[in-house]
């Protein structure tokens, strides 16, 4: 006989993503939601596009699509192809056309790919998760002050329609994120913080 408290713990546990680490699923309370958005933030190096690369190829490799958003121009498919054959997974051809990858070159793609989102899910049916390398690349370094004072709300709508997929969809959404130093006001303090604020 099972338990109720069984059958919320395999609710639950429906609802996550494994992410490959015993310790990064502790942090995350036994994986990537696949019911809301999880931010990875860090210094170039710190793992965040590989973490992103080894959940689309988990995904794949169950027969769910994986969508990559790629900001910056650093997803090679070489190195997918590496993880799939290290990995010992059959039909790497087949794990791949699960693979999308789309490189956004500015806000304007992004926002207008994301947008695009609902209808993939409805053509596609079966994403089992959207990821974005970086979210805040296209944001950034822009130098006009104008456009700098809209990326609050374009940020908004992107993290609505994301948000919004990820809870109805049950897809697991990852943005990865830029990390800056935040120095405190009259003193020689300083943090590492995320790149679009805390």
């Amino acid at each position: 006989m099972t338990s109720l408290l069984d059958l919320l713990n395999a609710s639950v546990n429906n609802c996550r993503l494994d992410t490959g680490s015993k310790q990064l699923n502790n942090l995350l309370s036994g994986g990537i939601s696949r019911c809301s958005i999880t931010e990875f933030a860090g210094q170039a190096g710190s793992g965040k596009t590989q973490i992103i690369l080894q959940l689309a190829v988990k995904l794949a490799a169950d027969g769910l699509f994986a969508v990559i958003l790629d900001t910056e121009g650093k997803i090679c498919t070489e190195r997918i192809l590496e993880m799939i054959h290290s990995a010992g997974l059959d039909s790497p051809n087949d794990i791949m056309d699960k693979i999308l990858i789309r490189k956004c070159t500015d806000r304007s793609d992004l926002m207008a790919t994301i947008q695009l989102f609902s209808n993939l899910v409805k053509i596609k049916g079966n994403i089992g998760g959207i990821f974005i390398d970086s979210i805040a690349h296209p944001f950034r370094f822009i130098q006009d002050i104008d456009i700098r004072r809209k990326n609050g709300g374009h940020l908004y709508r992107i993290c609505e329609t994301l948000n919004h997929l990820a809870y109805h969809e049950h897809i697991a959404v990852v943005v990865t994120n830029q990390v800056t130093l935040k120095i405190e006001d009259n003193s020689e303090n300083s943090s590492m913080i995320p790149a679009l604020g805390e």
